[in-house]
């Protein structure tokens, strides 16, 4: 047999060794790779967990706080026709007041809303069609505070849902001692079904205390706008013969002329006060500006109308003390009705008037005006003396909280609650108010949400009923306690975007405050100026009408008024510019106008500034010459005058003068070209009609 010898290679054993040495590595890699993956499976165990728990505390969330509020809000329904819900937010707004704040009135009117039926999802209800919402309104009389309590659709106010109303409100600790309406036909009704009449009492006991008395006021403007509306349509002849219409207050208005630059009664114009018409007539200021002592003045002066004077002065103030606004007012018979001999006598010619004016042809019967006139006067006077009872005899009235102002600005915030959106549907006209009734619950420190009253007291109102900043609230800082609710119960952003619709944007302070309230000043002061016609009028000729007593014309007596108000803007080296209405001093021809309009406020330019007006105002007129239309468009109007003035009267007055200047007489220019502009588009509107009814067939 052959035997074989195994003979080793040494390159064999090398390569043995390497393979060895790579299978060893390759076991502490898989090792290592084991490891690593042990490390990745115990991370996502960790992730896992941390998803579990986040989605359990997500959970708990919505299954507790969350549902909890959400089925509050979903169970705060204003519905038509009822109240438990606004009562119930009632109760908690009042129950930190006094009980001089828990006074108040019920104020009721209507607004219009589209005409058209839509479905409500948070009712499950179809609303509509309608036409009218009557709101009924609850106020403070000597605080802010203000609930819409109840609305209906297309339903008339009748006795018994005003009485269960005060009930209701008397119920949740407010006490109600007034109520105000408009007059119309079924207003009227109701005050008759209580027994309520201008000639017998004014007052019916509260169903909720049958030993207090709610007092019954006609609203002040809408009595302001019926006079206007029956002295424009047939004439009012006054208790001593006197005869204030249409035609009286057409001539009032030419005193001026027709190229007067500077106007007496400047606020008053043809087309906006006396030949007003239609939905302009709904308009309270243009018919406060017609009656006002202003236009009297104007009258007596120009015209010698002095029982006609007479009237309107009765009017003025008699409604001054029924419009008090403010303790420090500068209209004394503004500064909150306390009954002094003053207020009692200007109550008392106006009531008197009333009674004995006669609207034409009527010769003995009253108009509704007229009984709400003499209704309203007994009511206040009746009121103040329970009042005095109960708080003293410090105690006045800020008569102005006893009118439907505040009701008519509720109707503003549901009309712009939607944005470009006036004229709102049934089902919107609800949401707003619900969203609209919570904000006025956060805005007295109520957390509607947790159901807690107020987390502060409300702000303190001095026991006389003084009237505290009327600057509009900061709604934004109002809603801070409910956006904290909101944030911390994770409640849907959707509700709190809705919250916000009403809610303006914070106010932003200005670059320079002084420079905007003049400006707001001089626009108030001058925005019915017309400017100067395209012409000037010849050398020596006067323009309006001549003071019946000196001899001054209309346009002279209110350039100087013009004047003493840009002097009044003069610096401290300008003493000499002008001087207070009461001082005795050298002063121009046309100051008397300024003297017997004024309350104490108003200043007379000196006859030396007023020789530097005209040279300003004859440098307005060259600079602006070659202008088309009398006013340049360039950038800078303002302030290139400005540099003209400060060249030619840098040392005869002061650079505030100058700037006021400037800016007056760029706007009475401005209102020339907006006058202008009006009226030719109503002469192509009143021709557009002529040719369709000239064409209408027959």
């Amino acid at each position: 047999m052959f035997g074989f010898r195994v003979i080793e290679c040494h390159g064999c054993t090398k390569l043995q060794a390497e393979k060895d040495a790579l299978e060893a590595e390759k076991t502490i890699l898989q090792n290592e790779k084991k490891e690593l993956q042990q490390q990745l499976l115990a991370i996502q165990d960790k992730l896992h967990d941390l998803t579990l728990a986040k989605e359990a505390s997500r959970s708990a969330i919505k299954t507790g706080l969350f549902t909890e509020q959400q089925r509050y809000l979903a169970t705060f329904v204003l519905q038509p026709d009822s109240s438990a819900t606004q009562l119930e937010l009632l109760a908690k707004m009042v129950q930190n007041l006094t009980r001089q704040e828990r006074q108040c009135v019920v104020m009721y009117d209507e607004m219009d809303i589209r005409k058209v039926a839509c479905y409500d999802q948070q009712l499950d209800q179809v609303l509509g069609p309608h036409r009218r919402l009557q709101q009924f309104l609850v106020a403070g009389i000597f605080s802010k505070w203000q609930v819409p309590v109840l609305f209906q659709f297309d339903s008339a106010v009748t006795v018994a849902t005003l009485l269960s109303l005060i009930q209701g409100i008397e119920a949740a600790g407010a006490e109600v001692v007034a109520t105000v309406s408009d007059m119309g036909g079924s207003n009227l009704g109701v005050w008759k079904a209580l027994g309520v009449s201008h000639d017998g009492r004014s007052w019916f006991l509260n169903p909720g205390d049958s030993n207090r008395r709610v007092w019954v006021l006609a609203d002040p403007p809408h009595i302001m706008k019926r006079v206007r509306n029956n002295l424009l349509d047939h004439g009012i002849r006054t208790s001593q013969g006197g005869l204030l219409d249409k035609a009286l207050m057409e001539e009032m208005v030419a005193i001026n002329g027709a190229s007067a630059e500077y106007r007496v009664a400047h606020k008053v114009h043809l087309a906006t006060h006396v030949q007003v018409k239609n939905m302009a007539r709904q308009k309270v200021r243009p018919a406060m500006e017609l009656l006002s002592a202003t236009v009297a003045l104007a009258i007596e002066r120009h015209l010698g109308r002095r029982e006609e004077v007479r009237a309107l002065r009765v009017l003025d103030s008699g409604m001054d003390v029924l419009n008090a606004i403010h303790p420090k007012d500068v209209k004394p018979l503004r500064r909150g009705y306390s009954g002094t001999t003053e207020q009692e006598s200007a109550l008392t010619a106006l009531e008197k008037e009333a009674r004995e004016l006669r609207v034409c042809p009527r010769k003995d019967a009253l108009l509704p005006f007229q009984k709400g006139i003499i209704l309203s006067v007994s009511s206040v006077r009746g009121l103040l003396q329970d009042l005095k009872a109960k708080f003293g005899e410090q105690t006045y009235l800020l008569t102005r909280r006893l009118s439907q102002d505040r009701l008519e600005g509720f109707f503003g915030m549901v009309r712009s609650g939607g944005g470009s959106n006036l004229n709102p549907t049934p089902t919107e006209v609800r949401s707003r108010l619900r969203l609209l009734t919570l904000l006025f619950a956060i805005q007295r420190g109520v957390r509607p949400l947790s159901g807690a009253g107020p987390t502060a007291p409300a702000p303190a109102v001095p026991s006389s009923g003084e009237e505290a900043d009327d600057r509009d609230p900061d709604w934004l800082a109002q809603l801070a306690p409910l956006e904290q609710e909101l944030s911390q119960s994770a409640l849907d952003d959707e509700m709190a975007a809705d919250l916000r619709e009403f809610a303006p944007s914070q106010h932003q302070p200005e670059a320079d405050d002084n420079l905007e309230a003049e400006l707001a000043e001089m626009e108030e002061l001058l925005r019915s100026v017309p400017a100067p016609a395209a012409a000037p009028p010849a050398s020596g000729a006067v323009t309006g009408a001549r003071d019946l007593e000196t001899g001054v014309s209309a346009r002279d007596s209110a350039k100087v008024y013009v004047a003493g108000y840009v002097s009044r803007k003069r610096s401290a080296e300008d003493g000499a510019a002008a001087a207070s209405s009461g001082a005795e001093q050298d002063e121009p021809m046309g100051a008397l106008w300024t003297r017997l309009k004024s309350l104490g406020g108003l200043t007379v330019p000196t006859a030396d500034f007023m020789d530097v007006f005209d040279q300003m105002d004859a440098a307005f007129s060259v600079h602006h010459c070659m202008e088309p239309d009398g006013l340049s468009r360039r950038p800078g109007v303002v302030r290139d005058f400005e540099a003209v003035l400060e060249s030619k009267f840098r040392y005869a007055t002061s650079p505030q003068v100058r700037r006021v200047f400037a800016r007056v007489r760029t706007f009475i220019e401005l209102q020339r070209l907006n006058t202008k502009h009006r009226a030719r588009v109503s002469s192509d509107a009143q021709r557009e009609g002529r040719k369709r009814r000239q064409y209408v067939p027959s």
